[in-house]
């Protein structure tokens, strides 16, 4: 593997565990709006965007379904909720190693800008990253991760060739493969993904250091 540099991150299911407290948010939500959801509310349904994600579960596209959720979603979350997110065991010393070793390390997640930045506060990794990005970090906002991840490398002027994606799900793969760069998938998130040999893994932050620095 090419000496790699510059590492942009997934967050949800590659960092963090939001899972539980997000389907608190959501159940909440439903409640709320004196809605049920159409499909099972699990992990599963963690990582895409909030209005896609909210549609789905709601099984309409009605915008006033779909408004009503979201507001009663992020009323909880954003204020109380997003402090229940887990860190996986072993990332702290992993983002500390890789950041001892010179590497410089981005986040690009689907989650809003809101509660990405209060999380990365609330953890103290403000001094890990040189810059943390959301879809709705830009005005108007992106429509997909392959598109934030273009965003970071033109915004950073990061080379390709010693740059990777670490993220958890098919859709992280594809949004690097789109941006012709390298992707490391690990094995502990949310995802589910076919069976691949030619896309490394790491089975655990410490594989994916040794991954990072072979």
């Amino acid at each position: 593997m090419t000496v790699i540099r510059n590492i942009i991150f997934d967050l949800d299911g590659t960092l963090i565990d939001s899972a539980s407290a997000i389907l608190v948010g959501f159940r909440s939500a439903f409640q709320s709006c004196d809605l049920s959801p159409k499909v099972a509310l699990d992990a599963s349904v963690v990582g895409p965007p909030l209005q896609e994600t909210l549609s789905y579960l709601a099984g309409t596209d009605e915008q006033s379904v779909v408004d009503c959720l979201s507001s009663a979603f992020k009323s909880d979350y954003d204020e109380v909720g997003y402090r229940e997110s887990a860190v996986y065991p072993g990332i702290p010393q992993m983002l500390q190693a890789l950041k001892e070793n010179g590497f410089d390390l981005y986040i690009a997640t689907n989650k809003r800008h809101d509660p990405t930045q209060k999380i990365i506060k609330f953890l103290e990794w403000q001094g890990f990253f040189n810059a943390v990005y959301s879809l709705d970090s830009s005005n108007p906002s992106l429509s997909n991760k392959a598109e934030l991840i273009s965003r970071i490398i033109e915004k950073h002027q990061l080379d390709l060739s010693i740059t990777t994606y670490i993220g958890d799900r098919e859709e992280d793969n594809h949004a690097a493969s789109v941006n012709a760069m390298a992707c490391i998938l690990v094995e502990w998130g949310y995802g589910e993904f076919v069976k691949d040999g030619t896309i490394p893994r790491a089975k655990s932050p410490s594989k994916l250091t040794e991954l990072l620095s072979t």
